[in-house]
């Protein structure tokens, strides 16, 4: 990075699974087009950051071995639907050279290590971030609960905290993510917007940010949990980052597809 000021969009876990309506992806490739062009006329640079989770990947769950439920999770569907989705993104953003950022999650590494845990055989067949194509369309990967830098906030899928290493969260997961880590960050992984800011003792303000989820709360995928309704979908903008500060603006799904679906 430069030193100067950053925008970034942050695309929080988009959780593609077969069979969904993926015209979102073409809209925030569009999005962030405008973005990047605004951003270019300020003299700031832009970034796109993915959040992780982006695939839903219930192939690579255990969570309904042995059931009916298992009969239809195919690991090369949802590699398509995660490829159609990038690909439909990179269709929106029309080749302009905006860099690009895509952090892994739990739904990927974490649950295909599970599987070669117990079916070895499986070693070196499958590799979600590889899978999906990041690198060939140019995008920089970086592994699960790496934290990103820009300037001094980071992104990460979750950070964690005590000897458990176990993620953050709570009813103010933000605020907690501040106290813990006493630094600005932005996360995904918990589908809920939350929000908190404190100035630190030597003056820098210090901003916590849990991104929500980039899919309807009310999809097919999140039918298991009564509590899905708590989710906020869409995306988050930060402008002008600077040391550990920055703007927010957050756009829901809806006002997305509204002005961008076309």
């Amino acid at each position: 990075m430069s030193n100067t000021q950053t925008d970034v969009l942050v695309i929080p876990d988009a959780h593609v699974a077969p069979g969904q309506d993926l015209s979102r992806f073409k809209a925030v490739g569009k999005l962030a087009a405008d973005l990047y062009i605004q951003a270019l006329e300020k003299g700031r640079d832009f970034v796109v950051i993915t959040m992780g989770d982006f695939g839903d990947f219930e192939s690579l769950s255990n969570h309904s071995d042995g059931t009916k439920a298992s009969m239809d999770k195919v690991y090369l569907k949802d590699i398509e639907a995660c490829n159609k989705a990038l690909d439909l993104f990179h269709e929106g953003l029309g080749g302009l050279p905006a860099r690009l950022v895509a952090l892994e999650g739990n739904h990927e590494g974490p649950r295909l290590s599970r599987i070669l845990a117990t079916n070895p055989r499986y070693e070196g067949m499958m590799d979600p971030m590889k899978d999906i194509g990041w690198a060939d369309r140019g995008w920089e990967v970086y592994p699960f609960k790496f934290k990103f830098a820009v300037d001094q906030v980071y992104f990460s899928h979750y950070f964690t905290s005590g000897t458990m290493d176990k993620a953050i969260g709570g009813i103010n997961m933000a605020r907690n993510m501040l106290l813990k880590q006493s630094i600005s960050c932005v996360a995904g992984h918990s589908h809920v917007l939350d929000h908190s800011t404190l100035v630190r003792g030597d003056g820098a303000r210090l901003t916590a940010l849990s991104t929500g989820v980039f899919c309807s709360n009310d999809d097919d995928i999140f039918k298991w949990n009564g509590s899905a309704y708590n989710y906020w979908a869409g995306l988050v903008i930060l402008r002008r980052i600077e040391g550990t500060d920055f703007d927010t603006e957050f756009l829901r799904l809806e006002s997305l597809m509204a002005e961008y679906s076309a």
